[in-house]
């Protein structure tokens, strides 16, 4: 997400497509790492009420290598011009939360807090807003009955720590529920939005902290009990009460997660326009990666298949493909939308009340169990995993198990 832009969309206005220049000569910098590349666009200024220019070039030459570069500029550009497709402005210098970071000095840590998760919650989308929201609900009103005039930069590490130890030993599960304490999982979770909090306040006003007071405090083991691969019997069971069941819809809905091996919320959020068809990928943009970052990801050819096969490249490219009404849509439709009809299926082939957990998570970790054992590189599944490194696909295979599961031995020769 670049800075100029606004995140808030509203209607249309001129749109020009962003291009990939030189700093030094403005021409076409392709395979040449040793210049300096910068992303040109055009943004409407509500103010000017005009197209205005803009440059944007954080972080993209850092990559010596030409064809990285390029695949991260084409990310990058694919993002903006989603962006402005999509109705993104270029934001007021007033706006400018530079300019405002002198208020911070007086004000309590719930003012702050309020006043940053009131920016998240206008500006992120729901699933990635809940923690900011999780931490409106709780910490704030915990703070309120215990310090509630605490000025921000008296914020100290104690303060962070009772309330987490609040969370595992007295905050109640429900209303109605005489359960009593979170789980680490659940308190890491609040702490690391804290963190992030107070970074988003450090980055207006670095004045109010040396450090981040709660980055001191360590997370507590978690175990890594998670979703389950399905297995190639599994999938065909599935698949097979899916098309009995005439539930076509969820069938395209497993197949993008387990061919892309993208997470549900990307899916659901996924619109026409960001399937590349003369490229055979796919394009998500940060706002909705894990890692706050757009990337291309490859679709194998059972997937292009499927899309042709299913009519969805006929709507229009700002459809989300996923709509309640079985079609693509202008409204996406709910996170149990599918979920319910996983649940229907699961409970259809006995797999629901199963030892291990299935849910709609495990079709990504089936996708990409289906490239391992299918000999795909591992760099090759690295980049596609979109992980940043080596390590954490080699993690992420383990925690699958799958380094038992191929028999590699085997084959070795005697002599």
């Amino acid at each position: 997400m670049t800075k100029s832009l606004r995140k808030v969309y509203g209607k249309k206005f001129p749109y020009i497509p962003c291009e990939l220049k030189n700093y030094s000569s403005g021409k076409d910098p392709f395979g040449n790492p040793q210049k300096s590349w910068f992303i040109l666009y055009y943004a409407w200024s509500i103010e000017e009420k005009k197209l205005v220019r803009k440059r944007y070039s954080k972080n993209l030459n850092l990559l010596s290598n030409p064809e990285e570069r390029l695949r991260f500029c084409q990310a990058k550009m694919d993002e903006i011009d989603l962006m402005l497709k999509e109705g993104a402005t270029a934001e007021k210098k007033e706006n400018n939360v530079d300019n405002s970071t002198s208020r911070f000095e007086k004000k309590t840590v719930i003012e702050a807090f309020a006043d940053i998760i009131k920016i998240k919650e206008d500006t992120l989308k729901l699933n990635s807003y809940k923690p900011f929201r999780s931490v409106k609900n709780v910490f704030i009103p915990w703070l309120e009955s215990t310090n509630k005039e605490l000025l921000l930069r008296k914020l100290e590490t104690p303060t962070i720590i009772d309330f987490l130890l609040f969370l595992l030993t007295e905050k109640k599960l429900t209303k109605n529920s005489d359960k009593i304490g979170v789980t680490n999982r659940t308190r890491n979770n609040y702490l690391n939005t804290i963190i992030n909090i107070i970074n988003e306040i450090m980055a207006r006003d670095r004045r109010i902290f040396k450090e981040n007071p709660a980055e001191s405090i360590p997370l507590l083991n978690v175990s890594k009990k998670g979703n389950a691969a399905y297995s190639p019997q599994q999938m065909r069971k599935i698949k097979n009460a899916a098309l009995n069941s005439g539930m076509e819809q969820y069938l395209l809905f497993i197949s993008f997660i387990y061919y892309l091996c993208a997470r549900p919320d990307e899916i659901y959020e996924m619109k026409v326009g960001q399937i590349e068809v003369p490229q055979q990928r796919v394009f998500i943009p940060s706002s909705d990666a894990k890692n706050n970052e757009g990337d291309h990801v490859d679709i194998f050819p059972p997937l292009m298949e499927i899309i042709k096969k299913s009519g969805i490249l006929q709507y229009s490219s700002t459809d989300f493909i996923f709509s309640s009404k079985g079609t693509p849509g202008e409204k996406r439709c709910n996170s149990k939308y599918f979920w319910s009809r996983n649940v229907k299926i699961l409970k259809e082939i006995g797999l629901y009340h199963s030892k291990k957990e299935y849910t709609l998570y495990s079709f990504k970790h089936s996708g990409a169990c289906n490239l391992y054992l299918s000999g795909v590189d591992v760099l090759d599944i690295q980049r596609h995993l979109r992980h940043k490194s080596l390590q954490q696909t080699m993690d992420y295979l383990r925690d699958l198990d799958l380094f038992r599961k191929k028999d590699h031995f085997s084959k070795v020769q005697a002599f």
